[in-house]
């Protein structure tokens, strides 16, 4: 499993979850080839009207059909990426990712990590990265966007980097790394609510349209 302690039951009182900490470690990785994985980060409305805790539906098992993790709302900042990075890297059969990591205190660090951990990906072809609402800057958008560059076989993309202190500089650079990926095709791009002005949305704009092997693109500046 890539993730233990997660449990069955869920506690919700007043917002809050007496869930334990979850941890992530190389050593719980299944031992047959895992092809797809899904990594959700849910919350969802209780009957009440109130917020509550998704509880967890399944765990990492080995198989070619997709695994969905559901995991109790709360931040796991640069560490548990990192785990989950050291994790995925050793996934060399992996074909199909889903990590929604919205809103979980990712900085430059857990960015740089997971970017390590995607190139060591070499069968990757589908990819959907949520990173949303986090901090990861410049520097961890230029460093993620280099590391996607070299998944020689990714064909289809959805990254979704609103709201995290991105520079018109950075998107621009971003857009001539996701430029050079061998095999994408199809990308959908999500830059919203960042520092990024109407010329630089050209630019990004440009540089994606010079790619001959993308057969359908979105991008999103403003939502």
């Amino acid at each position: 499993m890539l993730a233990s302690h997660l449990y069955s039951r869920s506690s919700v009182q007043n917002g809050a979850s007496s869930l334990p900490p979850i941890r992530f470690g190389p050593s719980l990785l299944p031992r047959r080839p895992l092809v797809t994985f899904t990594f959700l980060h849910g919350i969802f409305r209780n009957k009440g009207g109130g917020i509550g805790f998704e509880p967890p539906i399944s765990l990492l098992r080995p198989s070619d059909s997709p695994t969905r993790a559901a995991q109790p709302f709360f931040q796991i900042g640069d560490e548990g990426v990192l785990g989950i990075g050291s994790c995925i890297s050793m996934c060399t059969n992996l074909s199909s990712l889903t990590l929604d990591l919205f809103f979980n205190k990712v900085g430059i660090i857990g960015a740089s990590s997971l970017g390590s951990a995607l190139k060591n990906c070499t069968n990757l072809q589908t990819l959907t990265l949520a990173l949303n609402q986090n901090k990861i800057g410049d520097e961890g958008t230029l460093f993620l966007g280099s590391a996607l560059a070299q998944c020689t076989n990714l064909s289809n993309l959805t990254l979704n980097l609103s709201r995290n202190q991105i520079s018109a500089i950075c998107a621009s650079g971003l857009g001539s790394a996701l430029a050079k990926c061998a095999n994408l095709s199809n990308l959908a791009l999500n830059l919203s609510k960042n520092e990024i002005n109407g010329s630089e949305e050209f630019k990004v704009n440009s540089k994606l349209f010079k790619s001959k092997r993308l057969v359908a693109f979105k991008i999103y500046f403003q939502l």
